[in-house]
């Protein structure tokens, strides 16, 4: 399901050297609605699952459909996220995320949420928090604790979200660079989008993003490649791997290169001669980088 899901959004961002936040915020409203139905259904009765399938549908389309009155819907919502029952307390940060960004009063609770004693609350709060974009920079702290939990499916929103928060999530360097290195691939890729959207100011994760171009995940090679593209000459190092890197299996990978040694300028001067046998690439999006790089270089 994940690699699935992860193929479409790497084809919805086609055009972009590297993921944006709108990319970020489906990816975000996937994991809600897979989390609120899809794996609690899995870990209930057929009977309480029905009567929580229904009160879900029902509570749901109360929430998006009653304009009038989200103001108590979100205070009903923040109130469930201190709730003695757990299945309560993700439900309501679930709710939460749905809504977005209207929602960044909640934030404190959701931060509080990330020290839930279980995880899918955990998990659930940090979702939300993703949708919640740069307002929820006060979680910065809090999330970089995240990045540390137990379960991958915690440290995975709490990446995506410092990806969504961008340049205040600067603080969060250190623990991204560790990320990269999670035995999870799911954590890999969003610590290296992090990191790309913090462009010059992840220069500090140079060594750490060309360590991880021969991932043996795609779907972590294509962002470490945006990433080090977001910070420009300062990538020089990562110049030899960048160039093996057109050579990749994956298309969107080497797309990711020729833009990252484009973003080289005169520097990547060394890549010439690959890069002009890229042009002739099979995918027409990796010929067109492959060219525009060439111009960035000789100009």
């Amino acid at each position: 399901m994940d690699g699935f899901v992860h193929k479409i959004f790497a084809s919805i961002n086609a055009k972009s050297p590297f993921h944006s936040f709108s990319l970020i915020k489906a990816s975000t409203r996937f994991r809600l609605v897979y989390n609120s139905s899809w794996r609690t259904a899995m870990k209930q009765t057929v009977i309480s699952f029905s009567i929580f399938f229904l009160a879900g549908i029902v509570f749901s389309t109360y929430v998006h459909e009653t304009s009038g009155s989200n103001a108590a819907d979100l205070t009903s919502l923040k109130q469930a996220l201190s709730s003695q029952e757990w299945i309560a307390r993700e439900h309501a940060a679930n709710e939460i995320g749905m809504i977005g960004v209207d929602a960044k009063e909640a934030i404190p609770s959701l931060i509080d949420c990330l020290g839930d004693e279980e995880w899918r609350v955990r998990e659930a709060a940090a979702n939300a928090l993703t949708a919640m974009g740069r307002e929820a920079k006060p979680a910065v702290p809090a999330l970089i604790n995240a990045l540390q939990d137990e379960e991958w499916r915690v440290r995975q929103p709490a990446a995506y979200t410092l990806a969504a928060i961008g340049l205040a999530s600067v603080p969060a360097v250190t623990a991204l660079i560790v990320a990269l290195h999670d035995e999870e691939w799911h954590v890999r890729k969003p610590a290296a989008m992090a990191l790309a959207a913090l462009g010059p100011a992840s220069v500090s994760a140079v060594t750490a993003l060309v360590s991880v171009l021969d991932d043996e995940e795609w779907q972590v090679r294509q962002p470490a490649a945006d990433a080090l593209a977001a910070l420009g000459p300062a990538s020089k190092p990562a110049l030899p791997a960048l160039i093996v890197l057109l050579g990749d299996e994956e298309w969107q990978v080497r797309k990711s290169a020729a833009l990252a040694l484009g973003a080289l300028g005169p520097a990547g001067q060394e890549a010439i001669p690959t890069l002009k046998k890229t042009r002739q690439d099979s995918e027409e999006q990796v010929r067109k980088a492959a060219a525009d790089a060439l111009d960035k270089i000789v100009k």
